[in-house]
């Protein structure tokens, strides 16, 4: 079940996506391009994992972490499907990192791994946005560079009683219609019920709390060119076995003024730079300059 909240004829609605179109509580039908998307619930507490995947750990030139490497996104970074990614004002290196998200469904506290999955109410898909120029600690969250306004779209489903294994997924991520990243997570260093046994050994995590688990190798430098303004788009997708599409996003961002054109080049853990755009099952989110 895809689960879904939506502003349509000056009302929010809770509904359910389902053949192309959305149901409201009374079961009226809305077309995904006529409503104005909203997060699919109001999240609690948001912990990301860096570095959960070995192949990405290695394209930054960085050693694998001994155990889960947590930080926080707060929650002015969430944005909706279809909404604006404001580019940080003098950053270069802003790029994506597709990732599967776990909500939990609820109070976790000391939960063993072989019972963790037994309190996730399901997943959604994420773009953990961050802007590279900031990172120049590894010992310290990347607060500055993944905390800023805009930076988490989250959505626009939350999918519930479909996914059979969280460990059985693939993640896309594409610019401008390119393969970027593609990875599977069965491949995490540490599983989601492994990573949800650890935080809650220490932290208790309630309903509606968010598990940002990492992502895969691929992230790639888009270089902002005037010419294409508003017209360079990434599109995010998970998938299982059985070709189910759980979630697309699709959010746009927008150059920042003063940068020339510029060819499209691998990225390196000291360049990064980026306007995208990001999909989920329908919609696009546009980024635009922070002034």
């Amino acid at each position: 079940m895809k689960l879904a909240r939506f502003l349509a004829k000056g009302r929010v609605h809770q509904g359910v996506y389902r053949e192309g179109l959305l149901l409201d509580e009374a079961g009226e039908a809305h077309r995904p391009e006529d409503v104005t998307w909203l997060l699919p619930f109001t999240p609690g507490k948001i912990l990301g994992v860096a570095l959960n995947y070995a192949d990405h750990a290695e394209e930054l030139g960085l050693s694998r972490p001994e155990e889960p490497a947590l930080f926080w996104k707060p929650n002015t970074s969430l944005l909706p499907h279809k909404g604006v990614v404001l580019y940080p004002k003098g950053a270069r290196f802003v790029h994506y990192e597709v990732e599967l998200a776990v909500v939990v469904g609820r109070p976790m506290k000391k939960v063993k791994a072989k019972d963790a999955l037994d309190y996730v109410l399901g997943y959604t898909i994420a773009n953990d946005l961050v802007a590279r120029d900031y990172v120049t600690n590894t010992f310290r969250p990347p607060i500055r560079a993944k905390g800023r306004d805009t930076f988490l779209p989250l959505g626009p489903f939350l999918v519930v009683e479909e996914v059979e294994d969280p460990q059985d997924l693939w993640l896309r991520a594409y610019v401008n219609g390119e393969l970027r990243q593609e990875g599977h997570t069965s491949r995490m260093l540490y599983s989601v019920a492994e990573l949800l046994e650890f935080i809650s050994e220490f932290m208790t995590l309630e309903p509606y709390d968010v598990l940002l688990t990492g992502t895969p190798k691929g992230i790639s430098q888009v270089l902002k060119q005037k010419a294409c303004i508003g017209n360079i788009i990434l599109i995010s997708f998970c998938w299982d076995r059985h070709h189910r599409t759980f979630n697309k996003t699709n959010a746009l961002l927008v150059a920042a003024a003063g940068h020339s054109a510029e060819t499209v080049q691998p990225i390196s853990h000291a360049a990064c730079s980026a306007e995208q755009t990001l999909r989920w099952r329908g919609g696009t989110v546009r980024l635009e300059n922070d002034l």
